[in-house]
Formats: C-alpha cells, structure tokens, sequence
C-alpha cells in the first residue's frame, strides 16, 4: 500500500480529483441555490407596451406594426406621484392598494397600479368594460372601479402581506 501511495502521478491525480470534486460542488450550490428567498427584485424597470400584429392570417412571418403605444411605470409611490398616480387609502387584503391616476383629460387609465404597504408597486389591475377571455373575470366592484367591468390582476411581487 505504501509503495503505491508514493507514485506521484497517482498521488497528482488524486490531489486533482479532490479540487475538482470540491470546486464543482462550490459552484452547483452558487449556481443551483434559491438565495434564501430574502431578496426580491422585479428590475429597474416596469414598461407598459402593445407590440406588432400579423398583417394577414397567412403570412405569419410578415409582422405588421399597429399603433405601437410603450409607457415607462413607475416602481414606488414617491415616483407615482409626481405622475398624478393617487393611492386609494383603503387596502384590500391580499391584493394591496389600488390607485387611480388623475386624467388630464376624459379618458381614465384602463389599469390601476397596486402598491403594497412600503410603497412599492407589487402589481397592476387592468379593467375593461368590455366582456374579456378568460383569465379576466366579471366584477361588481374592485378598488378604484364602483361600476361592473371586466379585470384582471397582474402581480410581479408576493401581495399577500400587502397590507402588514
């Protein structure tokens, strides 16, 4: 046994096979690790944006753009009032705080913004009076909308301590 541990290609080989083993196992826990869950980030960004459309049914490959809209949102309260958002001081369990943007003219937004209690934006609530598909549902009343409408919530965070 001691004549075998005293080759040097043998012993290299094992010393190598060690680092390897160590610094593959180091790295498939950085890699493959969930962080703990403490942090949660959506991105410096959140951008509303209608995209392109086909121009006919059979020419897929052949997008035709139709009225490109794209509006930056912002991410706290603090930068949603500076753009006429108003937070509803009501806070639904679960959801959040709805919030309305005062109009500069007629046509309200066809979507709330929903923050939780630290201010953050953890969603979005779009409405249509119009009937929807599926996932959007029918409603009496939610948040800012008294009046029966179509809606659907979009959440980018967890909303269910929204209001602790």
């Amino acid at each position: 046994m001691i004549g075998i541990l005293k080759q040097k290609p043998l012993i290299v080989m094992f010393v190598f096979i060690v680092i390897g083993a160590v610094i593959g196992v180091s790295l498939s826990l950085i890699v493959f690790s969930d962080g703990g869950g403490d942090v949660i980030s959506v991105g410096d960004r959140f951008v509303l944006a209608t995209g392109e459309s086909p121009g006919a049914p059979d020419i897929w490959d052949q997008p035709q753009i139709i009225d490109v809209w794209e509006e930056e949102q912002p991410l706290t309260l603090n930068a949603a009032s500076s753009l006429r958002w108003k937070k509803d001081v009501m806070c639904v369990p679960g959801i959040g705080y709805y919030s309305r943007r005062a109009a500069t003219n007629d046509n309200a937004e066809p979507y709330s913004l929903i923050f939780d209690n630290l201010d953050r934006v953890v969603g979005l609530y779009m409405y249509s009076e119009n009937e929807q598909q599926v996932p959007w549902e029918y409603r009496q009343a939610t948040g800012p909308y008294p009046y029966p409408h179509w809606g659907l919530h979009i959440f980018f965070l967890d909303s269910s301590n929204a209001c602790n």
